[in-house]
């Protein structure tokens, strides 16, 4: 039987969904912009129901998850990605060192898919890494800190790159580029494009139509597939190197 509890930890707040007992794979979960909500919750419960213990980082401790877009871009403008980046680290270093996982990957949702991005750019315990439809604007607004198209080609860990094909957000020539960073480097890239679905079309409430609910249910058991494919396995000796040697 699956557990979930919220939680802190090493001076962070998140969200834990605990798999059955036997065996050492775990998940990061970088939510949408509106933060620890419930449906977050709810794919961290269905992650720990697949045998990957889940742990949800939130963005806004000590806030309740924000109620509309006005709010959401106030609260998500604040976050500075050098922070983001340190905190999702201790969260890595949480379910390494804390929770005993030999394998850890990371999934990602709009802004969330950014800072995955960005987070196993540099964290090289990552062992799996799905953005889910990336917010990747350019050129940089002021307040962002890394090109995550740029240093993306510093991840080592096998990507499963999700984009919607009428986003409003990632342009298609940014999503180009982002592929075009993948597939230059030697670890393994997936992708899947779904044409008529919008940005952010795992938001239930928020994308009920037809077209975006076809991607949902298209997209997410292949996510969690890939996801278990890498992480659970006892063939691996476990994470031995934690950042990026760049020149």
């Amino acid at each position: 039987m699956t557990t979930s509890e919220d939680l802190e930890f090493r001076g962070l707040s998140g969200h834990l969904a605990r798999a059955e007992a036997g065996n050492d794979a775990a998940v990061l979960l970088v939510p949408f912009a509106f933060g620890l909500n419930q449906r977050v919750r709810d794919l961290a419960a269905e992650l720990a129901g697949a045998g990957l213990t889940t742990l949800i980082w939130d963005p806004y401790p000590g806030q309740a998850p924000a109620a509309d877009h006005k709010e959401v871009r106030a609260r998500s403008a604040a976050l500075k990605d050098s922070t983001v980046i340190a905190e999702l680290t201790t969260c890595a270093d949480y379910l390494i060192e804390d929770l005993g996982a030999r394998r850890v990957g990371t999934i990602g949702f709009c802004m969330g898919g950014r800072f995955n991005l960005m987070h196993a750019a540099v964290d090289h315990r990552l062992a799996a890494v799905v953005p889910y439809f990336p917010t990747l604007i350019r050129p940089l607004p002021p307040h962002l800190e890394v090109d995550a198209v740029e240093v993306a080609g510093s991840i080592t860990a096998p990507v499963h790159l999700i984009y919607a094909g009428q986003d409003h957000l990632t342009k298609l020539d940014t999503f180009l580029d982002l592929q075009a960073t993948l597939q230059e480097r030697g670890a393994p890239t997936t992708i899947q494009v779904y044409p008529a679905a919008e940005h952010g079309f795992m938001d239930v409430d928020g994308h009920p139509e037809p077209h975006n609910a076809d991607a949902r249910a298209a997209s997410w058991p292949q996510a969690v597939a890939f996801l278990t494919s890498q992480l659970l396995t006892t063939a691996s000796p476990g994470p031995t190197r934690r950042w990026a040697t760049r020149s």
